[in-house]
């Protein structure tokens, strides 16, 4: 929707950047050969350490000469700028190639510094572009901080003046000053408006304790199993206590080693969650959520609200004993994704109720259902399978330690495993539904709530198996864009699950 203007300057829309927006065409910084060339340079360890190895540099000094001159070349022929037409970036020495980015399809800029942009003062602006696909991200490696932090700007602004108008709720320009969609008067200088504090912010003893309570921590039972097994091994055929205590000591060597594995995996486990997510908070600005982190690989990452397709809070027993759990934002189509038609925001970890108030920061305009547990067959059916899971398994490990005669108590200790497990398994099944939201938990040891707006919602399947005909049961699957597979609503009631499809208009028979 065309803004207000004042001649001569051309009209002012969603689609075409404002006067004061538009960059002039120019290159990357001066420095920016030299970090790529050495990283490319890194890239090509196995010449350097042959040349290392050989005490021969001359190979490795003409790698780096010829490296600096491609790279000097691409810069020189490399420029970027906003104009009428959007970001226009110019690239290619033999092959010439221009892309022109229009404002419908950029869907996410990120600004990240790596540690060798950190010591040279400088960021990469990516630009993530609706699609998916080879060609679905421009990069724009290295610019100075100030020059990345003022086009990533730039862009968010015109990403949402677009959004604005294609919502009908405009964004008018009248002498230079621009109106948000509520009316407010915002000088261009002013935009984005002022973040609101934080909405979240992890310490470092927060980020120590979600490594700590990583998947390495489920190591930890078999270590101590295997050296405990290798210890009553020593001491259940040696007679001789002396010898007994000697063997041992000597023998449980191996699982000691692996119990200093599992610490040192744990420890390894920490400090890399501390330097992925160092500083992580998460910001309003401008009607979308910005997560920033990192120590020595810095990132600046908006998720867009309109993009959000599905949330899902996790939490496995330690953490849901701590009242802690982690966090996924799944958006469509922010370019660089992962294949699969989207993107993933993670939080590695947090206090779960500060995570569940971020839920409605990022999904608004729905009402929230209340969940409720599924029928008493849901229960029923998680009891079988559980038993129809765990029986066989644990008679073939009972046939494997202890031949024909360890399958029958193997069997039984299966059995009363899967019984109470798979009970409280069923127990765990919870879901809710309104005109515009839906809900479901799910899971035992690690416990999942996914959280899916109606609007974002592609398809619905409702499938029955001969057992769940027996128990008037039916499972819901929702296929969501960006998901990795589809969200399933297991053992439902069929009366409720054939509710399902209404929300989206799409009534189905009997099945």
């Amino acid at each position: 929707m065309p803004g207000v203007m004042t001649a001569p300057e051309p009209p002012v829309t969603g689609d075409a950047p404002m006067p004061s927006e538009q960059v002039s065409p120019r290159r990357l910084h001066p420095l920016s050969p030299i970090v790529t060339g050495l990283f490319s340079l890194v890239r090509a360890w196995p010449i350097v350490f042959l040349a290392a190895a050989r005490a021969t540099w001359v190979p490795l000094i003409v790698l780096a000469i010829v490296l600096l001159i491609w790279r000097t070349a691409v810069w020189a022929r490399m420029t970027y700028g906003i104009g009428p037409e959007g970001l226009v970036v110019r690239s290619g020495i033999l092959w010439r190639n221009i892309q022109a980015v229009p404002p419908q399809r950029v869907q996410q800029v990120e600004v990240r510094r790596q540690l060798r942009h950190r010591a040279t003062g400088l960021a990469v602006v990516r630009v993530g572009l609706a699609g998916g696909g080879e060609g679905a991200q421009v990069e724009l490696e290295a610019l100075s901080l100030e020059e990345a932090e003022e086009l990533a700007t730039t862009l968010e602004r015109w990403r949402s003046r677009h959004r604005a108008d294609v919502t009908s709720t405009a964004v008018d320009v009248v002498d230079g000053t621009t109106t948000d969609p509520d009316g407010r008067p915002v000088p261009p200088s002013a935009w984005p408006p002022p973040p609101r504090p934080p909405l979240l912010q992890l310490s470092v003893g927060q980020l120590l304790v979600a490594g700590l309570t990583s998947r390495s921590l489920w190591l930890a039972p078999f270590a101590a199993l295997a050296a405990f097994v290798q210890f009553m091994a020593d001491a259940r055929f040696d007679t001789d206590t002396t010898d007994t205590v000697r063997s041992s000591l000597a023998d449980v060597s191996p699982a000691l080693t692996l119990v200093t594995l599992m610490v040192i995996g744990l420890v390894a486990a920490a400090v890399g969650t501390v330097f992925s997510h160092y500083g992580l908070v998460v910001t309003e600005v401008d009607r979308d959520l910005v997560v920033r982190r990192g120590l020595f690989d810095q990132r600046t990452v908006t998720i867009p609200r309109d993009r959000v397709q599905f949330v899902e809070l996790q939490a496995h027993v330690i953490r849901r004993r701590l009242r802690l759990a982690s966090f996924d934002v799944r958006t469509a189509d922010l370019g660089g994704g992962d294949g699969n038609g989207g993107s993933s925001t993670s939080i590695p970890i947090g206090p779960r109720d500060d995570l569940e108030a971020l839920v409605p920061e990022l999904i608004r305009d729905v009402v929230f259902p209340v969940t409720r547990r599924h029928p008493p067959g849901a229960v029923r059916r998680s009891v079988v399978r559980r038993c129809i899971r765990l029986v066989p398994v644990a008679a073939a490990v009972g046939w494997l330690v202890a031949g024909l005669d360890g399958v029958p108590l193997a069997a039984v200790v299966g059995f009363v495993v899967a019984v109470p497990s798979g009970w409280l398994a069923g127990r765990r099944l919870r879901s809710g539904w309104t005109d515009s939201c839906i809900v479901t938990e799910r899971g035992l040891v690690t416990w999942r709530r996914s959280v899916v707006p109606v609007r974002r919602v592609q398809s619905i399947g409702i499938e029955q198996n001969p057992f769940q005909r027996r128990l008037g049961l039916a499972s819901v699957r929702l296929d969501v864009a960006g998901s990795v597979g589809a969200i399933e609503l297991r053992d439902l009631a069929l009366a409720d699950a054939m509710q399902i499809p209404d929300l989206l208009g799409t009534p189905v028979g009997a099945l």
